[in-house]
């Protein structure tokens, strides 16, 4: 990678673990799904002209879109509802392990033992932090944004093995398709929809517009680039960023402690994490 390179993938992790925490208010307001349905919707309608002329196959737009966008946020927001959010964004990190091994079964990327070695220790981080439950909020707080970590490595996998697309047409099809999804499945799940928009106060909205652009459609738009242009284990590393961002804004914006099984976790998670990602790794060969 280019230093240029280089500089935008510092990008997206840092505007992440900012708005991951600072949307906290907003989730803790509006219905979460519901709130993504408003962020997506907002962002397809924005970037709706970006997806004329759209190569990557349908069916791929709407696979990813569901999975990285729909099923991932609605996961995440309604554990963070309820899981402090410096212990959601370490347990987030789960997906960069995820991502690889997915990629690897997709045959774009090569397993090794050093590898699979750290994928075992960051699941090792994931159960210290998880053994606390003061750490952790709830127990289905923690398996919702384990299960969304899920859907976005998945996504992320198929964006690299599927995707014809730049990062703007690819962020425009994941909001199209993720709106819809989102809103009816607020429908079904959710209720308080006007009540949560017409309580709102400035805090809650400029928390949900951070959201929307720093959580959403700039990030993506240079994540999605990058991931089309370089290999999954290129890109994850910059995502390690992430959690020591997130942990710093928590304590700084929310007042959120750090405790002990936070930190021994997050310090194994990020450990075991560095030594998947910095691992070197060859690209498989086609058609493997």
């Amino acid at each position: 990678m280019r230093p240029r390179d280089v500089a935008l993938a510092l990008c997206p992790p840092l505007m992440w673990g900012f708005a991951f925490v600072l949307a906290k208010p907003a989730a803790e307001h509006f219905p979460p799904i519901f709130m993504m349905a408003m962020a997506y919707g907002l962002c397809a309608v924005f970037t709706f002209p970006l997806l004329r002329g759209a190569k990557t196959p349908i069916w791929a737009m709407i696979a990813i879109g569901t999975l990285g966008g729909a099923i991932q946020s609605s996961l995440l927001f309604m554990g963070l509802r309820d899981m402090p959010a410096s212990t959601a964004v370490v347990v987030l990190q789960s997906q960069v392990p995820l991502a690889v091994v997915l990629s690897s079964l997709m045959g774009d990327e090569r397993l090794s033992p050093r590898r699979l070695l750290g994928i075992a220790v960051a699941i090792g981080g994931i159960v210290v932090i998880a053994g606390a439950p003061d750490a952790v909020g709830s127990w289905l707080a923690l398996w919702l944004v384990i299960l969304g970590g899920l859907a976005w490595a998945a996504a992320q996998a198929m964006i690299r093995h599927f995707g014809r697309d730049q990062g703007p047409a690819v962020t425009a099809s994941i909001s199209i398709v993720s709106a819809p999804l989102c809103l009816a499945a607020s429908f079904v799940l959710e209720d308080g929809w006007m009540e949560s928009i017409a309580g709102a106060y400035a805090i809650e909205w400029a928390s949900f517009a951070g959201l929307v652009l720093g959580g959403l459609s700039i990030p993506y738009f240079i994540w999605y680039g990058l991931l089309r242009r370089f290999r999954v284990d290129q890109v994850m590393p910059f995502v390690l960023l992430m959690p020591v961002v997130g942990v710093a804004a928590s304590a700084l914006f929310l007042g959120e402690p750090l405790g002990v099984a936070q930190a021994v976790g997050g310090a194994v998670v990020i450990a075991g994490l560095a030594l998947v990602v910095l691992t070197p790794a060859r690209e498989a060969p086609a058609g493997a």
